[in-house]
Order: structure tokens, then C-alpha cells, then sequence
């Protein structure tokens, strides 16, 4: 009867064990299955989650300093952010999520988001003109990329349409990726990134 109510009071009193669970949820490994992802030829792929961390490096800081040099301008706010695309890995989606450092600039003009990439470029997190189709990020980008040049720096950035306060995407993505090619950026193999090589 003893041995009846001890068992009783054992498992009658779980809270440890959804403590337990908790943690082990919450320290759970960066890489974990997250969804399942229907291919056109009807077979799935696992989609997994991975976590990535960029601090501040050399090319990130040299692109900035010259950047400042060259077109005159102060960045306006520096802080931290999530990044987040997709790549494939061994036939399986991975939804990578980044938490970067950035340096936005910003003029009446245009307004251009950076944040480190790896050691040999930067991530163009954002770049707008403040006017369409006047010339302005045109000219922009182009001395983003003769910097890069000078520096012997690749660029990345992943093409996103902006949208506006109605959700509506006024430019659509294929004719956003072929204004980033115009300037020869290329597709990065199984991910959604494109980038730019420098002409040294």
C-alpha cells in the first residue's frame, strides 16, 4: 500500500518534468527540423532552421570608411538585426536566421543598409531611392561597386521588392533581379543571395 502511494505522488507530480521539457526545448541544437516542403515532382524535403551570428570585420569597416570618404556622408544609425534567407543543403531546404550588425546611410536622396558578410565582402541589406526611376540608385549602386572594386570586395544581397503600405509589390521580383544583373551580380548557388565579383 506504501509502495502504492509513493508511485502515486511520483508521477501524480510531473511539474519537474515539464520543467525538464522545457529546457531541453529551449537548448535544443541551432540546426532542427522546422516544416516539410513539397517539391513539382511531388517528392518533400525537410526544412530545417539554422542560427548564424556576423560581428564586425576588416572588409565590413574598410567598405564603411571609404564609403564615408567617398560620397561624403555620415552613417546615420548602427545597431544590431535578423537577417533571414534560404539555402539548400544535401536536397534539404535550410531557413537560415542571422543576427548581424548593420550601418544604415541615409540622405534626401537615397538610403543604403549594410551588414557584414565574411571576410571577403558586405551584405547590402537595403538600398532605396527616395524617387524612382530617376537615376538615383543607379548611381548609387555603381559606387557601391566601384568601391568594392577599389577594396577587391564581393557584394551580396538577396532581391526583394519593396512593398507598400497596402501589401501590394509594385516591382516584381524577376525585373528586380535583372536590374542587379545589369550590374553583374550572379546567382549564388542553392541560395537565394546574388553576388557581385570584384573586376580587379
Amino acid at each position: 500500500m506504501g509502495d502504492k502511494k509513493n508511485l502515486s505522488f511520483f508521477f501524480g507530480n510531473i511539474w519537474w518534468l515539464k520543467i525538464f521539457a522545457v529546457y531541453l526545448y529551449n537548448n535544443k541544437q541551432p540546426t532542427t527540423m522546422k516544416k516539410i516542403a513539397t517539391l513539382g515532382n511531388g517528392k518533400t524535403l525537410k526544412v530545417r532552421t539554422r542560427k548564424e551570428t556576423r560581428e564586425m570585420n576588416d572588409a565590413y569597416l574598410d567598405f564603411i570608411s571609404k564609403f564615408e570618404e567617398e560620397m561624403g556622408v555620415s552613417s546615420y544609425e548602427q545597431g544590431f538585426t535578423t537577417i533571414e534567407h534560404e539555402e539548400l543543403l544535401k536536397n534539404k531546404f535550410v531557413d537560415v536566421s542571422v543576427f548581424s550588425h548593420y550601418t544604415m546611410f541615409l540622405t534626401d536622396e537615397w538610403s543604403l543598409t549594410i551588414n557584414p558578410y565574411n571576410n571577403k565582402g558586405i551584405e547590402i541589406f537595403k538600398i532605396e531611392a527616395k524617387k524612382s526611376k530617376s537615376g538615383v540608385g543607379s548611381n548609387l549602386m555603381n559606387n557601391i561597386l566601384d568601391i568594392a572594386d577599389e577594396l577587391n570586395l564581393e557584394v551580396n544581397l538577396v532581391p526583394v521588392p519593396f512593398q507598400n503600405r497596402f501589401g501590394v509589390i509594385p516591382a516584381k521580383e524577376n525585373i528586380l533581379r535583372d536590374w542587379y544583373k545589369s550590374f553583374g551580380f550572379v546567382t549564388k548557388p542553392f541560395t537565394t543571395y546574388f553576388t557581385y565579383k570584384p573586376n580587379k
